[in-house]
């Protein structure tokens, strides 16, 4: 309102957005005037309030988008605003991109039209994520993580982590600069005690009251090892649980590795999983592939590699700590079924995740 444009014309534009149980809706008041024909001077007045399903109602204002609980903004609608769940609200703006989290109100607007995926390479960009994101991720995550043993490996190394540095710290309540973690909860895994109770433990902890986890994970222990429509379950419940909860961000997960190689059941169906967030754009902890390489990104799965890094000619994880005896990535922890380095590699590769979530660009 009261915007002068460089031909002096003065305009006046209101414009409310808001969300009814997940519908999106708009409402353009502008007397007759496209605003993006305007250029780079407008005001919008937007009422702003949370609707009765709980989403954010989004605030725009003079060419840029401003997320309801951030105070900077994106850059000429560079980027669209999203709610506290990592679900992208905005992208009904003419002229803006998608992101995803809260890049948007730290200026790297992230496209959400790609896959997040952490596998072997994010190993060796752990050194370069920025502080800032480590700590934006403890502040906004709240995790449910359920798992049995295998899955306990990224716990195990995010102890390591964190016992070296405050940076990392996590813990089941969280606090400032302490990431909240539900650990194994719910209980299970995404086998046990059968393929789809994991789904509907998790539809009970979302749908309490009190709930106040924002992103969910579960792993593997052994039985992604399966058909291909045993998988095509897995895929489908995880992205209805996403249709339904638009304001959680679940992260799939392959399983772990068998010794049975390139051309196994097992690698088969971890490629399933692989082309199916490709494919959908979706967030992939890929616990197989991080046991296929070591930190020099020397490949094993060809070689009959296992989740304890063993392969046909010895353990990968062993001959590396041992040509590089002084590095942190070879701190002793406790690793279920297999070896330190592989725990602390996967924690490392957790961590990227999560600053990526936050909205980190990963350069």
């Amino acid at each position: 309102k009261g915007c002068t444009d460089s031909c002096g014309t003065e305009y006046k534009i209101e414009i409310r957005r808001g969300t009814n149980c997940g519908k999106q809706f708009w409402i353009w008041v502008d007397l007759g005037i496209n605003p993006l024909e305007i250029g780079e001077c407008y005001l919008v007045m937007i009422n702003t309030g949370t609707s009765s399903c709980g989403h954010m109602i989004t605030q725009i204002f003079q060419n840029k988008v401003i997320c309801p609980e951030c105070s900077t903004t994106c850059d000429d609608l560079g980027g669209a605003c999203c709610d506290s769940g990592q679900t992208c609200i905005g992208a009904e703006i003419p002229g803006a991109s998608d992101c995803l989290g809260y890049s948007c109100c730290n200026g790297t607007c992230q496209g959400i039209n790609s896959a997040i995926i952490a596998d072997h390479t994010t190993i060796n960009k752990f050194d370069s994520i920025p502080n800032s994101w480590i700590e934006k991720a403890k502040e906004r995550f709240r995790i449910s993580y359920g798992h049995t043993s295998h899955g306990s490996q990224i716990i195990s190394g995010m102890n390591v982590l964190k016992a070296k540095s405050n940076l990392y710290s996590f813990s089941n309540s969280g606090g400032t600069g302490i990431l909240s973690i539900h650990d194994r909860i719910p209980s299970g895994d995404l086998g046990n005690p059968d393929r789809t109770t994991w789904a509907t433990r998790t539809r009970t902890m979302l749908d309490n009251q009190n709930n106040d986890r924002n992103i969910v994970m579960w792993s593997w222990c052994g039985q992604a090892d399966t058909s291909e429509s045993n998988m095509q379950i897995y895929l489908d419940l995880m992205n209805q649980l996403e249709l339904d909860y638009p304001d959680i961000t679940f992260i799939y997960m392959t399983g772990h590795l068998t010794g049975t190689g390139e051309n196994g059941n097992l690698n088969q169906r971890n490629n399933q999983i692989r082309d199916f967030c490709k494919t959908n754009n979706k967030t992939l902890f890929d616990f197989a592939d991080i046991e296929s390489y070591n930190p020099d990104g020397s490949y094993f799965l060809n070689q009959g590699a296992t989740d304890s890094c063993s392969y046909d000619g010895g353990n990968w994880a062993d001959e590396w700590c041992a040509a590089n005896p002084s590095s942190d990535m070879c701190s002793t922890c406790s690793c279920a079924h297999s070896k330190s380095l592989n725990c602390n590699m996967k924690a490392m590769a957790f961590w990227w995740m999560l600053a990526r979530l936050a909205g980190w660009s990963g350069e």
